[in-house]
């Protein structure tokens, strides 16, 4: 379960284009006629994992499984989207997140996560998501870092808090749908 949690927001700070100053490559100024590459994949054709851009926010992968389309968007993330609260006066932190939602012939997997930052100490809304929450997963006081992981039926939820100076960064990522192929 760790893995999983650890795995989802990993892919949602890639996914979301968060880090590094790098963006999906669906936001790539390419025409509707390229075609990229899919990560990991090598030659030619429908069978060999390429993607083709479909516009800025969707393309398909082509493998020798079937068809995967993708939809990303740049927005913030609902609470609703989310599946937990967000801390009350958190902000949003502009470019942090957005959504993922992915189709294929074995189902469907929304991502969705941003990143919100309060003024208010990290133990004061560390323990607003401890009433909500229960107990963390990882819970790191002297470092100022909490991690939260949520399973309801198909969704997985992880929330992280994490101290930076006067302010508490608040991660959020929900995956929603079935990871097994």
């Amino acid at each position: 379960m760790l893995a999983l949690a650890l795995l989802l927001v990993c892919a949602g700070y890639h996914w979301a284009g968060c880090g590094g100053g790098k963006t999906p490559r669906a936001e790539e100024p390419e025409s509707a006629e390229s075609v990229a590459e899919a990560p990991g994949t090598e030659g030619e054709g429908a069978d060999s994992g390429e993607a083709v851009v479909e516009g800025e926010e969707s393309f398909t992968y082509q493998t020798e499984g079937g068809e995967t389309t993708v939809e990303v968007k740049r927005e913030p993330p609902s609470e609703e989207s989310l599946g937990v609260p967000v801390y009350p006066g958190a902000a949003y932190e502009p470019g942090s997140g957005g959504s993922l939602s992915g189709i294929s012939s074995q189902g469907e997997i929304n991502l969705v996560g941003g990143e919100f930052r309060t003024g208010d100490p990290f133990e004061r809304v560390y323990q607003w998501y401890r009433e909500r929450l229960g107990e963390p997963i990882l819970y790191e006081p002297a470092q100022g870092m909490a991690t939260w992981k949520t399973a309801s039926g198909d969704r997985d939820v992880v929330v992280g808090l994490r101290k930076e100076d006067a302010n508490t960064l608040i991660i959020i990522y929900s995956m929603k749908g079935d990871l097994e192929p």
